[in-house]
């Protein structure tokens, strides 16, 4: 399994840096399969400031699944 604190960082960067939409949208699903609850206010960022559709709506996703 992956290391919670470990791996954010790295999904964080990858969302904040990557052009490529395709990568963006399975860093938001990672973070949403780590469960860390901390890392809604990165995506709700994601979900409002993303220029690819489908990485918002996937960021909105996961800031549901995060939430239940």
């Amino acid at each position: 399994g992956f290391k919670r604190p470990a791996v954010r960082p790295f999904f964080e960067r990858i969302l904040r840096d990557s052009p490529d939409p395709a990568l963006r949208v399975s860093c938001v699903r990672a973070l949403a399969e780590c469960g860390d609850a901390t890392t809604i206010s990165v995506l709700e960022k994601v979900r409002t400031g993303d220029a690819n559709d489908e990485v918002k709506r996937e960021a909105d996703k996961a800031i549901t699944k995060l939430r239940q």
